[in-house]
């Protein structure tokens, strides 16, 4: 622009009552914008092996040959680059044409970039990579061929879960050889199982449907028969319960986690009335199931240490058979509550896919010890419920070595009674089914432990050890601390 011109044009800007702002304006974008971008560091991102040379065009062609060349398996990550007031990201090609360029080594799993591949190297050991569990291992390589869950495709469960989890780098019910089927997604996209094979395994020996004993019309308050009726009684009294509730309005309103464990969700405590033996614990009772498997490592040395026994996981209900503390106490579910629903937060995502899980196999394990060994008709019963929401899952072992989760279907009690009949029905036969398998299961161990024959043989082999029956080991988290901004603190959950 022609000096005169600039100046005719400036003035005029000037006379102009928003002159000034224009002006001020158009000088901040050409002056401080431009240095802005000139004070950006160039960055060219690399993508290179750590231990050697060799470079890749991206993230995931670097991924690719970590698992086909060096048997290595890198997760994926959908995180992007991002330029910044400081930093500028360019490709190796552009780089080329570009002076004052910073080379980078990018991580194949994350965003993070490093000076070095040394840098590099030791970031994908400490943060990518699975490490490795020597009670897991150890404990797989004793299981037995033959007894194995073998699919009709020829697919081994419990070898392809050992397979994947050990590429695991975090906790994981794969570890522990529990097969979770509310996350058959993740099985199916890492190629661990076919949807086929998952629904062969989902169909194997699954749990009958609760009878429609409920739908029977029977003439039982006139004359009243505890043994015949209670479960009739329970219907009543937990309807007339949540009844009361509607009256009042009080669904319609935000309540804390005990409220909900009072006025709602008793009606589990109160279905158990009839099961001699049996008790509900709640307010935060420790599991015996988690605390034995935890302990069974403990060494004089520990003692001679002052090492402190290891605790049992806290749950807000135990499903509990009632004998002193003197005895062993067998336990058969274990319940986990919020007073918030979010399916996909992580507490729920944790406490359901990997501390119930976990807990339930505990107290499988037990039962089977129990029951000479056998899992044929044993299961135990998980429930999570956060406000209204409620949902069981189901732990057994079908066959061979592994622990099937079943995942129950997740149901609401209703905040307007409109939606009752169609909404906490549901919720009545859910309850009833979970007192069905848990009474079916305390009867079976019980009527075990109770064998009496008139035959004395077995006083000669009495003080025989029993043989060792051969029990999948349940992997223990070995995260004992995070770092959260750089401050190391104990972590929140240590399974």
């Amino acid at each position: 622009m022609h000096i005169t011109t600039l100046n005719l044009w400036i003035i005029g800007l000037l006379d102009s009552r928003s002159g000034w702002y224009i002006l001020i304006n158009r000088i901040w974008q050409f002056y401080f914008v431009k240095v802005e971008i000139q004070a950006q560091k160039l960055i060219a991102s690399k993508y290179s092996l750590h231990d050697s040379a060799g470079y890749f065009s991206n993230a995931r062609n670097l991924r690719d040959h970590y698992e086909n060349v060096e048997g290595i398996k890198y997760p994926s990550t959908r995180s992007r680059l991002y330029n910044t007031k400081t930093k500028k990201y360019i490709s190796g090609l552009l780089a080329k044409s570009r002076h004052n360029v910073t080379e980078n080594f990018g991580c194949p799993s994350c965003t993070s970039h490093f000076n070095t591949t040394l840098e590099l190297g030791n970031h994908l050991n400490r943060i990518h990579t699975a490490n490795s569990r020597a009670e897991v291992d150890e404990c797989f390589n004793t299981l037995k061929h033959n007894n194995k869950w073998i699919l009709s495709t020829g697919k081994i469960v419990e070898d392809s879960l050992y397979a994947f989890g050990k590429l695991q780098i975090g906790d994981h019910p794969s570890q522990s050889l529990i097969f979770d089927l509310g996350d058959t997604d993740s099985y199916i996209k890492n190629g661990v199982f076919t949807e086929q094979e998952i629904e062969e395994i989902k169909a194997y020996k699954s749990p009958k449907h609760v009878q429609k004993a409920l739908n029977e019309k029977q003439s039982w308050e006139e004359c009243y028969n505890r043994e015949k009726h209670f479960d009739l009684d329970w219907i009543k009294h937990s309807v007339y319960t949540l009844v009361r509730e509607y009256e009042n309005s009080s669904l319609m309103k935000d309540h804390l986690e005990n409220w909900y464990n009072i006025h709602i969700w008793c009606m589990i405590d109160h279905i158990f009335g009839d099961v001699e033996g049996l008790e509900i614990i709640r307010g935060e009772g420790v599991s015996v199931a988690s605390s034995i498997r935890k302990s069974l490592k403990r060494t004089i040395e520990d003692v001679n240490n002052h090492a402190r026994k290891p605790m049992g996981h806290r749950f807000d209900f135990l499903i509990r058979e009632t004998n002193p503390k003197s005895t062993n106490s067998f336990e058969y579910g274990a319940s986990e509550v919020d007073k918030s629903y979010n399916s996909n937060g992580n507490k729920m995502i944790k406490e359901r896919g990997i501390k119930l899980p976990k807990v339930l196999k505990d107290m499988l394990d037990i039962l089977a010890k129990e029951n000479k060994g056998g899992y044929s008709n044993l299961c135990t019963v998980g429930v999570v419920h956060s406000g209204l929401h409620m949902k069981v899952i189901i732990a057994d072992r079908p066959k061979g070595y592994t622990t099937r989760i079943i995942d129950g279907k997740a149901l609401q009690i209703p905040v307007d009674i409109i939606s009752f009949g169609e909404k906490v029905l549901p919720i009545l036969v859910q309850v009833y089914h979970l007192k069905v398998l848990v009474k079916n299961v305390f009867e079976l161990v019980r009527k075990n432990d109770k064998k009496i024959t008139d035959d004395s043989d077995w006083l000669d082999h009495c003080l025989d050890k029993t043989p060792t029956n051969i029990i999948p080991v349940t992997s223990t988290s070995t995260e004992t601390q995070r770092l959260i901004n750089g401050i190391t603190v104990k972590a929140e959950y240590n399974y």
